[in-house]
């Protein structure tokens, strides 16, 4: 600071004042996990709610598909957000909240049947372990997930 100056602002002296910032990580990211979501298109208002959330959940990709009880309208109705200017400020909503900065990538399929026998295989790690939900009697997630991290450990270990 110039002594000069009568701290009046106005004066013929001048002042500066510095300031030293210094940037850096107070901890380290978080590691994302590997989740690729393939749902039948909800209604459009639930699927607007849903963008945020998947992207607060750090879901990796998106893929959204007709099913033979999704009505025709979903996909023209500017309420599910399916095009890109009205979903991508959901999704940035849901990555500020989450913490994250990797946009999911977003996937548009509105025929069920090539999408299962020609594309998925390549649109998802072969590593991945694929769960469905449906009604009915089945194995829980908890079950489905043991079972799958025994046979991953239990073939590491025979080949050591």
């Amino acid at each position: 600071v110039d002594d000069d100056d009568d701290g009046g602002g106005g004066g013929r002296g001048s002042s500066e004042a510095w300031l030293v910032v210094t940037f850096g990580l107070l901890d380290p990211p978080k590691p994302m996990p590997c989740i690729h979501l393939l749902l039948a298109h909800p209604r459009p208002r639930v699927l607007a709610k849903l963008w945020s959330v998947m992207a607060q959940l750090g879901v990796e990709q998106i893929i959204v598909v007709n099913a033979k009880r999704c009505e025709k309208q979903y996909w023209y109705s500017d309420k599910s957000c399916l095009k890109d200017h009205l979903r991508l400020p959901l999704l940035a909503e849901g990555l500020q909240q989450g913490g994250h900065t990797r946009m999911p990538i977003v996937r548009v399929e509105r025929f069920f049947k090539p999408l299962m026998e020609h594309k998925l295989d390549s649109m998802l790690p072969s590593h991945a372990t694929r769960l469905l939900c449906d009604l009915g009697h089945h194995p829980t997630m908890r079950e489905v997930v043991k079972a799958h991290t025994n046979d991953n450990s239990g073939s590491s270990s025979s080949s050591s």
